[in-house]
């Protein structure tokens, strides 16, 4: 009878064994599962990272390129805009002599009105 339960011991004792054997296999196995999704993850990044990289280059360029064109229109528009200002400061000018012109024959002729009533 002995013999029958050692038996038994000894047959759980192995299947314990064996089970604890097993479940280490499956954890290492889905540990390995996780790191070769972790490395492909890694990878995965790390041409999301290259493509980014990449579109930030390309950004970057385009951005050089509008603020240049910008720059070359405002100073386009400038000149014209300059030449507007110059071409009114122009007939301003005449205008201005001109009324100058007239402001200096009024004061003559009030001045010789003046004159012919104080000779009166």
């Amino acid at each position: 009878m002995s013999k029958g339960i050692d038996k038994q011991i000894e047959l759980m004792e192995t299947s314990g064994r064996d089970k604890k054997a097993s479940i280490s296999r499956d954890m290492a196995l889905a540990l390995e599962g996780q790191v070769t999704n972790l490395e492909e993850s890694k990878s995965n990044v790390k041409k999301t990272l290259k493509a980014v990289d990449g579109y930030t280059n390309k950004l970057d360029l385009v951005k050089e390129q509008l603020k240049e064109f910008v720059v070359d229109t405002l100073g386009s528009n400038m000149e014209t805009i300059q030449g507007i200002i110059n071409s009114n400061m122009d007939k301003l000018t005449v205008r201005d002599n001109a009324f100058e012109a007239m402001v200096t024959a009024l004061k003559e002729q009030v001045a010789k009105l003046k004159r012919e009533l104080a000779n009166l």
